[in-house]
């Protein structure tokens, strides 16, 4: 199986066993698929599917430039939420609080992704964090907001921009490729 490449940001230690706690006191009232390993929790950026090494190269010294032309900041993690069917989601995922710096630098992102010809969601940009996938129950998936307000207090500290690889046989399985600081 091809490697799929994508840009994201990693969601640091203190912050991704907060969430990995938060899944794991939940996890015998819900029916997913698959949970996500906490080392692979990450907001996507721009998903890029397959790449030759020469593009991956050329979005190396690109990204680079591009992360030199923002700073570091901090961001603010909200309510889980779903992507999917009403009450039978695809994603369940937890979200962050609007920011402008992550939009200005999600937008650089994807504008020179775009130019080296990726083929990109054109879905507006909803920053998340996917945490589970595919309910499989019977039943409805719902939750409530007093589930997950231990969130509103977390913050993440994004001091750089991430190309990873996705290893489809491994465990966790998003492996950091290379890392551009922001300045």
């Amino acid at each position: 199986m091809e490697k799929h490449y994508f840009v994201a940001l990693d969601v640091p230690e203190p912050s991704s066993q907060l969430i990995y706690h938060w899944v794991c006191q939940n996890k015998w009232q819900w029916s997913f698929a698959s949970y996500v390993h906490p080392s692979d929790y990450h907001l996507t950026l721009a998903f890029l599917g397959s790449a030759e090494k020469s593009t991956l190269a050329k979005l190396s010294t690109v990204l680079k430039k591009v992360c030199e032309q923002h700073g570091s900041f901090t961001l603010q993690l909200a309510e889980a939420g779903t992507f999917g069917r009403t009450g039978f989601p695809r994603i369940l995922w937890i979200g962050v609080k609007e920011n402008h710096e992550l939009k200005r630098l999600r937008d650089s992102v994807y504008e020179v992704c775009k130019q080296l010809k990726f083929s990109l969601d054109e879905r507006p940009f909803k920053p998340h964090i996917t945490v589970a996938r595919k309910w499989k129950a019977d039943s409805p998936f719902s939750i409530q907001k007093t589930d997950n307000a231990v969130f509103h207090n977390e913050s993440i500290s994004v001091r750089s921009v991430t190309l990873f690889q996705t290893n489809f046989k491994q465990i966790p399985k998003y492996e950091a490729i290379q890392q551009y600081s922001l300045h």
